[in-house]
């Protein structure tokens, strides 16, 4: 059986994360999301998780980190298939 008065205090009360915190893998996020991007991707992916499991919210320069990482990713996907396209064109004249 709950207490009548701990149901009305956890109610009016919502459960809000703990300021974000700019820890050593969300700054190593954001310096490798614009070097080598897979692992600014992956750092920025691990800094949010373990912000998440100590409760407190997700880090700005993580985001970041990601935000760059897969932009690049995209440019160079879109690169990549552009030149295999062109020189396929080239190719069939």
């Amino acid at each position: 059986m709950t207490d009548q008065a701990t149901v009305q205090t956890t109610a009016q009360q919502p459960w809000r994360p703990g300021p974000a915190k700019h820890d050593t893998l969300a700054l190593l996020a954001f310096i490798f999301g614009i070097v080598l991007w897979p692992l600014g991707i992956y750092l920025g992916h691990a800094s949010c998780h373990e912000a998440v499991l100590a409760g407190r919210r997700r880090s700005a320069l993580a985001l970041a980190g990601m935000t760059v990482g897969y932009a690049a990713v995209s440019v160079a996907s879109l690169v990549f298939v552009s030149g295999l396209v062109g020189f396929a064109a080239g190719q069939g004249g």
